[in-house]
């Protein structure tokens, strides 16, 4: 099973000292580092049997502006330096002073199973990690009552082996394949047309 988290950013209560640290951040690195800190610490204060953010199965990351991508990147690199979740960063607007806001997905049993898969390297058929993350995650087993899942970070889609942009034709022979190799016959031609 899983359990979500709500909203988490530098206003959020998750204890008197973390949440001083976070609300005095002023910069999304400084943001970033303390939030990820307190949550981890919160975590593993409210659930003794887990494993602080190794308990994460999908990250969403919110930012006021993508330009701090690449510093905030290498700060939440340093929180989930081990099998990493698979994430989504989206631009968005935040409140004011807020840079950063986070959701996760977390394993509600932590003897549950995640497998994870990150490739780093130009590859056929994945494409390539540009980032703290992994392409998927499969949550299998546990003892909760619900199954597990699959979960997949968000990404642009390019051809792998190239890492480019693909062109019309080459989209509309993705559709086509899809659709034929899901039986979908007359259904993908229509389908490459819409």
């Amino acid at each position: 099973g899983l359990l979500a988290t709500t909203s988490l950013d530098a206003r959020t209560d998750l204890g008197e000292a973390a949440s001083a640290a976070a609300s005095t951040a002023a910069t999304p690195e400084e943001q970033c580092d303390a939030v990820l800190e307190a949550v981890g610490a919160w975590l593993s204060e409210v659930r003794p049997e887990g494993r602080g953010l190794r308990d994460v199965v999908l990250s969403e990351v919110q930012v006021a502006d993508l330009g701090c991508f690449e510093a905030v990147n290498a700060v939440y690199a340093r929180h989930f330096a081990v099998e990493p979740p698979p994430r989504l960063c989206i631009q968005t607007p935040l409140p004011a002073g807020v840079h950063i806001r986070f959701r996760f997905l977390l394993q509600e049993d932590p003897a549950a199973e995640v497998e994870r898969l990150r490739v780093q390297s130009i590859s056929t058929w994945a494409m390539s990690c540009i980032g703290p993350y992994s392409q998927a995650a499969r949550l299998t087993g546990g003892g909760g009552a619900r199954g597990g899942g699959l979960f997949t970070a968000g990404f642009i889609g390019l051809v792998p082996h190239s890492m480019a942009l693909p062109g019309a034709a080459e989209a509309e022979a993705a559709i086509l394949a899809a659709a034929a190799s899901a039986g979908g016959g007359e259904d993908a031609a229509d389908a490459a047309e819409a």
